[in-house]
């Protein structure tokens, strides 16, 4: 998402730290290439141990560094400006090859020629476990720098993020939206599709982008979904954070306004220029901790998905059930007309990775199921969730989906033990990607849920974002 604070900026300049080190000592080194860029591997030869643990030494009594002996780490303190950080990673690993003097038997059957380094037996992730002299020697010229081609198994395409947001005390909003109200019937939904608490702003989206921004880098460009809104603290003119109005990606822009999260999550690939595999997101999500793009994306294209241990009934859907309910019930009617399959779960509220692709190709082969859900100003008993919950299951019939696996929590707002367990959470700090939702209007309070969420929010992700304004 450009400039700004991250573990990865952090763990990068960790690593130039002891690199730069390393080479005023006179120490050869090389970074060895990875499947991410959380820990970085520094490889030097066994003969240079002696020299290289000095310089860390030296470098662990300056303020913020820690040396512990696990194959060597070096550790430093996160800070931003005055800002301690607890970030789970910051550290730069070192390891000492042993270099074979004479010609040796490898375990694939070849030979290792003398003046091979060879790494030390569970020290390599997977990537290569030798070097030859010459390849040591044009390795160590440029230690930071080599060059390496991404590995086939990661992910090398831009991602972009999609949020959508809402500022439910907006006046204009609040007369759309009654206007809207005007004319409906509220008895054919869901109680809770009207419910206040589905509008109600609590900041989320601010300390959102401060999750994405510190523990997942990787994000190319950020664009936030409203209507006729924009956030009174966002930079207007960020490079790579665009606000996109409903009427320019709606295709029936009659159907505006529309309160519905269904219909506007419906149209989010007109988004122009989005990239072709994106994270779909409420503002409501957070990263946690350092994530990466293999664990929402496969190479090739492919999506993951994240499904609940919450299942469907085998009831039709109905006012009675929870929108999201009765949406995943239509889903799986779609699925059982396409595919004769029939579907169980539901998804988890994490970010939705997405194929834009896939879904304008449904959209093109069945444009009713989009018009359907479009014309429900609030969210029906009809409606389908089509990227949140039907995405998943059309990308895995379609070969270019897999269930992917993330530590992942939900806090709603209404349990009494939501404060007990985000005291957990700041300790732990255990959860790739989290959801606080507000899912019952009888909370004890507004300002007391206000003054918690924001405490929590701001202990977990105090650095501001670069799309804040100062």
């Amino acid at each position: 998402m450009g400039p700004g604070w991250s573990v990865e900026s952090w763990a990068q300049a960790n690593a130039r730290v002891v690199s730069a080190a390393l080479s005023a000592a006179g120490v050869p080194h090389f970074l060895m290439p990875a499947m991410n860029w959380l820990d970085p591997v520094l490889v030097m030869d066994r003969a240079s141990h002696r020299v290289a643990q000095g310089v860390l030494k030296e470098l662990s009594g300056q303020p913020g560094w820690r040396l512990t002996q696990h194959g060597t780490r070096m550790r430093r303190d996160a800070h931003a400006g005055a800002i301690a950080l607890e970030t789970g990673r910051a550290t730069v690993s070192c390891q000492w090859w042993r270099c074979v003097e004479e010609p040796a038997p490898r375990s694939d059957g070849g030979l290792y020629a003398p003046r091979t380094l060879v790494a030390q037996k569970g020290e390599v992730p997977g990537l290569f476990s030798y070097v030859s002299e010459a390849q040591w020697l044009e390795l160590t010229k440029n230690p930071l720098d080599q060059g390496w081609d991404p590995l086939v198994e990661q992910v090398a395409e831009p991602i972009d993020a999609v949020y959508t947001w809402v500022d439910g005390s907006d006046p204009e909003w609040i007369h759309r939206k009654n206007q809207t109200l005007a004319g409906y019937d509220p008895t054919s939904v869901n109680a809770t599709a009207l419910s206040l608490a589905r509008f109600r702003n609590h900041d989320e989206l601010r300390y959102s982008l401060r999750s994405l921004q510190m523990n997942a880098p990787w994000i190319r460009r950020v664009y936030i979904v409203t209507d006729r809104q924009v956030p009174e603290w966002l930079v207007r003119d960020h490079p790579q954070v665009t606000v996109v109005d409903h009427r320019d990606i709606f295709s029936d822009a009659s159907a505006l306004p529309v309160f519905n999260s269904h219909s506007i999550e419906s149209q989010l690939h007109h988004i122009k220029g989005l990239s072709d595999r994106y994270l779909y997101l409420n503002d409501d999500v957070f990263f946690g901790r350092p994530t990466t793009a293999e664990q929402f994306f496969g190479p090739g294209g492919v999506t993951k998905f994240f499904p609940s241990t919450s299942t469907l009934d085998l009831q039709p859907p109905s006012s009675q059930d929870l929108p999201i309910v009765s949406a995943g019930k239509n889903n799986r009617r779609i699925m059982h007309q396409l595919y004769g399959r029939r579907i169980t779960r539901r998804m988890k509220h994490t970010p939705h990775p997405q194929n834009r692709e896939l879904l304008q190709r449904f959209e093109d082969k069945h444009p009713e199921v989009f018009a359907s859900v479009v014309s429900s100003a609030f969210r029906h008993p009809s409606d389908v969730s089509i990227p949140a919950a039907l995405h998943p299951y059309l990308a895995l019939m379609d070969g270019r989906a897999h269930e992917g696996k993330l530590s992942y929590d939900f806090f709603d707002l209404g349990d009494s033990q939501v404060e007990a367990r985000w005291a957990k959470l700041l300790v732990r700090r255990d959860l790739d990607v989290f959801c606080i939702n507000e899912t019952e209007s009888s909370l004890p309070s507004t300002e007391r849920v206000d003054a918690a969420l924001g405490a929590i929010l701001e202990q977990l992700f105090p650095v501001p974002s670069s799309a804040e304004r100062t």
